[in-house]
């Protein structure tokens, strides 16, 4: 089995780089480079569906706690936040409303993305 193309770096002088790479670092004459192209071809096996399976649940377990019961959700944020940084706004602040509908929302979506990549491995 060959190399991750997309874990391959390479340290090539930037004139020789293709335009449609991303420099993450560069100096004068040599950058870090990441092929985006080749990242958009990767397609998921069937090995990886059990794991989006369970991000799938994690976010969608996520979503609902957070629709359920935002008064917990915004508990848990506030003891996290004050063990770093006193005093300062969080996400805690937001009212329930936003916390089930933003928050919610996002884990519901992050879920329906696990499950969309999920089918995509199946059906190969």
């Amino acid at each position: 089995m060959g190399k991750n193309p997309l874990l391959r770096s390479s340290l090539r002088p930037i004139s020789a780089r293709r335009t449609c790479d991303r420099v993450l670092a560069a100096n004068d004459s040599y950058a870090l480079v990441i092929r985006f192209p080749v990242m958009q071809r990767v397609v998921p096996s069937r090995s990886d569906a059990p794991a989006l399976i369970v991000m799938a649940v994690m976010f969608l377990s996520f979503g609902l706690f957070a629709i359920v019961r935002p008064e917990a959700l915004r508990a848990a944020m506030d003891n996290f936040a004050n063990a770093w940084k006193q005093g300062s706004w969080h996400p805690y602040k937001m009212s329930n409303s936003a916390i089930r509908l933003i928050v919610g929302g996002v884990g519901i979506l992050g879920a329906a993305l696990f499950v969309y990549i999920a089918c995509i491995a199946l059906s190969r």
